[in-house]
């Protein structure tokens, strides 16, 4: 599974504070801090809905593997609702044409983490999805057809890895932005993503590990902030029992929220420029160190 690890990110590190040492030739080496915490009300994703790589998006697919970028470019046309009229023409098709209705199929709001499912499984997952089977067949088959229209290659699993791969020539990007017929987009890079969010939009993100050859496509499509106002006091005078000095500073960190497609694992605010699955969440948790995001090789924002 791939996202781009975030250098020296150390799991349930607490927000660095560095108070101010006292002298050495103050009364006593002590000090405290304050912290006040202001954080900006979650919004909802603007993605509704948590699809995945397994089924039913996998339903019609040769390895049962759906593959990130046809999964991505399906949750980014129910944002926007895209007409998605088109023939369908691989072996095991439910029928030769699909059209797409959104309101019906979004009824499908997160999917499950098994290839095949066995009737428990399905009897477990439709006490919450209130998807009938047959939105369940076309969600197969729209994602089956925008990996035959991405020109994916099915191949068989190698270890761990999840093996859909799509040409590197023809960019997830690039895809979508032929099945954008309406609106604004434009490519960006990591540091915008905050910025550009607060515009409005959603944001396709492909990522490529030369060390594993390996691919993910996903969707950022929220921010928000967390603001700490740190108060430090020192000198401390064991004859007033005060304080003596003090110092203030505001640290403000900037998060966006990631829809990996991954039916809805790992889903969260992440600290920007963090693209590591496992590091999102806890909005009380930051990194200690630059983060590299050179591994983020297309990204591009669209709005209606």
């Amino acid at each position: 599974l791939f996202v781009d690890k975030a250098l020296d990110y150390v799991a349930g590190d607490i927000l660095p504070i560095t108070p101010i040492n006292p002298d050495p030739l103050d009364i006593i080496l002590l000090y405290k801090t304050d912290t006040l915490v202001v954080r900006e009300q979650l919004r909802a994703p603007r993605v509704q809905v948590e699809w995945g790589q397994y089924w039913p998006e996998n339903m019609f697919c040769p390895n049962k593997i759906a593959g990130s970028a046809p999964v991505a470019s399906a949750m980014f046309l129910s944002y926007f609702k895209t007409t998605y009229n088109v023939p369908l023409t691989f072996e095991n098709r439910p029928y030769d044409f699909l059209n797409v209705d959104w309101d019906e199929l979004m009824t499908h709001a997160k999917s499950t983490d098994y290839e095949t499912p066995t009737n428990l499984q399905q009897t477990l997952h439709g006490f919450e999805c209130t998807a009938s089977k047959d939105v369940h067949i076309a969600l197969g088959a729209l994602v089956r057809s925008l990996g035959d229209a991405h020109a994916a290659f099915y191949m068989e699993k190698v270890g761990e890895n999840d093996v859909v791969f799509t040409p590197t020539y023809y960019t997830t990007c690039d895809f979508v932005k032929k099945l954008f017929t309406y609106g604004q987009y434009k490519d960006i890079q990591p540091s915008e993503f905050y910025d550009e969010l607060k515009k409005g939009g959603i944001i396709v993100v492909e990522a490529y590990d030369e060390a594993e050859m390996y691919t993910h496509n996903w969707l950022a499509d929220e921010v928000t902030t967390m603001e700490y106002n740190i108060t430090t006091y020192y000198n401390y005078n064991v004859r007033t029992h005060e304080y003596t000095s003090k110092t203030n500073e505001i640290q403000k960190y900037k998060y966006i929220h990631y829809n990996w497609g991954l039916h809805g694992k790992y889903n969260g605010y992440f600290l920007e420029n963090v693209f590591d699955i496992e590091k999102g969440e806890n909005l009380s948790r930051v990194s200690r160190s630059e983060i590299d995001v050179s591994n983020v090789v297309n990204a591009c924002v669209f709005r209606k």
